[in-house]
């Protein structure tokens, strides 16, 4: 078996190519309790003065 991007010739069982690095297998994701990404809300920002209305 070949790295697909050195060329290198590489054990059958190899999950990564030891010449470049190259991930021959997908890394699975372990899930997490934690969201991967934080939302705030849109159009405000913090530390911002509050517009008056009226006279």
């Amino acid at each position: 078996m070949r790295c697909p991007k050195c060329r290198a010739e590489l054990p059958e069982d190899s999950e990564s190519c030891p010449e470049c690095g190259f991930a021959l297998r997908p890394v699975p994701v372990e899930a997490s309790d934690s969201p991967a990404t934080t939302s705030t809300p849109s159009g405000r920002r913090s530390g911002s003065t509050p517009l008056r209305s009226g006279p």
